[in-house]
């Protein structure tokens, strides 16, 4: 529920100042959780990747694969239709890379 604070000059202030007492103390934990992610990314690659993976979402995949920047940026578009579109655009870039090798086989035996 919320709670209402009349502004009678000293309640408000009151509550303001427990706000950024709390605030600030949430930012320190924040940064301490974040920076430990970090330094464990950097020193161990990607088997803190696939802890922090565990840990936080319950499963992790075999394999991960790099995204763009893009690509990532994509996903907060309205119903990710620009991450389709990259997604099509790779498609078939893999089909025709595959045809060319399958080409070049061919034509070299």
């Amino acid at each position: 529920m919320i709670r209402i604070v009349r502004a009678d000059g000293s309640a408000e202030r009151a509550l303001l100042d427990t706000l950024r007492a709390r605030s600030g103390e949430v930012d320190k934990q924040v940064t301490a959780a974040v920076t430990e992610i970090i330094e464990a990314v950097r020193d161990c690659g990607d088997e803190a990747v696939r802890a922090f993976t565990m840990r936080f979402d319950g499963a992790c995949p075999d394999t991960f694969e790099a995204v763009s920047y893009t690509h990532l940026r994509a996903h907060e578009t309205g119903r990710n239709l620009v991450c389709r579109l990259l997604l099509e655009k790779k498609k078939k870039q893999k089909k025709y890379n595959a045809y060319l090798i399958q080409t070049c086989t061919e034509n070299n035996d």
